[in-house]
């Protein structure tokens, strides 16, 4: 083979003899099987059309494409609160396909009901002032009471004096009003 077929021109394949060397040549037809490259996805595929990819020879330049399915996933967008969630009933949230429009929704769960402010001293929040709420003024004042982080409302109710702190000297008021030796309607009240 001194000339190899391609899918652009015709090969030649060349005799010699063996007795005299007289020449002679006789061609090889054109191949139809392509040298295609790796191709260039020419449309992308999305939730609503099928896509493409184009392949090219590398020899003669010739194109043939090929379909990309379409996907089976949409690109939902970040959704909105089409029905607030109240402490009776779900909310819902709707997503758009930012390609094709299609809608989905979601559950948004019942809101957890919320407990009535705290009376400053019912750390425990049952709606009593005991020594109960003492002890954990106490352990919370030392950090014992990992539950009993500033700002919540078991703190709030812990700082007997409204200082803005939980101490001994809170739970030690706390304890005393719960047995009648403090007037706990002055708790939380600077003075």
């Amino acid at each position: 083979v001194t000339k190899v077929a391609t899918c652009k021109e015709d090969g030649v394949t060349t005799f010699t003899c063996t007795l005299c060397g007289e020449i002679k040549s006789e061609p090889i037809a054109r191949t139809t099987n392509h040298t295609w490259n790796d191709g260039n996805v020419t449309k992308v595929a999305t939730c609503k059309e099928d896509g493409v990819t184009t392949f090219t020879c590398t020899i003669c330049g010739e194109t043939k494409t090929e379909p990309i399915a379409r996907m089976k996933e949409h690109s939902w967008d970040e959704g909105k609160v089409t029905k607030k969630a109240t402490e009776k009933n779900e909310g819902e949230m709707t997503f758009t396909c930012t390609v094709c429009g299609a809608t989905k929704t979601e559950p948004i769960p019942k809101l957890t009901p919320t407990k009535p402010t705290q009376k400053p001293g019912d750390v425990d929040g049952d709606g009593e002032l005991s020594s109960g709420d003492a002890r954990l003024a106490l352990r919370a004042s030392v950090g014992l009471e990992k539950d009993i982080v500033k700002g919540s409302a078991a703190y709030l109710a812990a700082d007997a004096d409204g200082d803005g702190e939980v101490t001994s000297g809170d739970a030690r008021l706390i304890l005393r009003a719960s047995v009648g030796l403090e007037d706990a309607s002055q708790f939380g009240k600077k003075s």
